[in-house]
């Protein structure tokens, strides 16, 4: 029992012994290892000068976030003797948003240029921020190849939906009806098939699910019609071949040839009409008088 009484003396005499720091950074909360949305990161942080007279003193300030270089902030700062003080406050709260990973709350104090006192306070962040898919490419083909894109089809032909996204996601859908009905959509190797019942626009619409990305949704439209429009040629041939191809007057040498022939012929034949009618008109007229003289 002696023993353990001089042990203890000499330890209590050990630390009164110890000075006291002439300058304490003094945190004014501890922090979680891990926080999540909601959270609150409180770095709050005083400085106690514990020192008879005045110091001044640089106070180097930054949060290292993941992947980003830090961004210091630089305060002078004043403590009277015996005095504290509170440096700027860097507390955060943490959102859905917010980038996961290890974060860490810096603190260095400058006096005469030296670093008299650091601080470094390390956490975790675990939000709800997620990547986003890339490479992203939604078509409606109709063919297998997709060598035939376009958003229109006759009733009978097959849609073809092809969806990928360099991350490889599963995709899932569905058609809806205008009428409002749905059908799934069945992908296999990112290829989904549709055959409409009846005319009309229908809307398709994806879903792609990967575990760690955002969920993307994305809409295309397509139509089907009972029967093919006309085709229309926008791009005509221009030699004289003989043949006027269904293309706007002006391309083709033979429409324009025909047209020219239009125009030529046209006002001749409507006074070649014109002569014939007043014949006609004459020859009654004539005869209606003999017929009187006769009488």
């Amino acid at each position: 029992m002696r023993v353990n009484s001089i042990l203890l003396t000499f330890a209590v005499f050990i630390l009164l012994a110890l000075p006291v720091k002439a300058l304490q950074v003094v945190p004014l909360a501890e922090l979680n290892e891990t926080f999540y949305p909601g959270d609150f990161v409180d770095l709050g942080i005083v400085m106690i000068n514990n020192e008879s007279r005045q110091i001044n003193l640089t106070v180097e300030q930054y949060i290292l976030y993941p992947g980003l270089a830090p961004m210091p902030f630089f305060e002078e700062i004043t403590i009277p003797p015996q005095n504290d003080t509170m440096i700027t406050d860097m507390s955060f709260d943490i959102f859905n948003e917010s980038t996961s990973g290890q974060y860490a709350h810096v603190v260095r104090i400058y006096k005469e240029d030296k670093i008299i006192a650091e601080k470094i306070r390390m956490f975790f962040v675990e939000s709800g921020a997620q990547d986003k898919l890339s490479g992203i490419m939604v078509t409606v083909c109709a063919d297998s190849e997709c060598d035939d894109m376009r958003p229109v089809f006759v009733l009978g032909e097959t849609a073809y939906i092809m969806a990928e996204a360099d991350q490889n996601p599963d995709i899932s859908g569905y058609v809806e009806f205008p009428d409002g009905n749905f059908a799934s959509l069945q992908f296999a190797d990112d290829i989904a098939t549709f055959n409409a019942g009846s005319a009309g626009d229908y809307a398709i619409r994806l879903m792609l699910v990967r575990d760690g990305f955002d969920v993307e949704e994305i809409e295309r439209n397509i139509t089907f019609v009972k029967e093919a429009a006309k085709s229309t040629y926008y791009f005509c041939n221009e030699t004289k071949d003989g043949v006027c191809e269904t293309c706007p007057v002006g391309e083709d040498p033979d429409c324009m040839k025909i047209a020219e022939m239009n125009d030529f012929y046209l006002p001749i034949a409507i006074i070649a009409a014109v002569i014939v009618i007043a014949g006609l008109l004459a020859f009654w007229i004539l005869k209606g008088k003999k017929g009187k003289i006769g009488a």
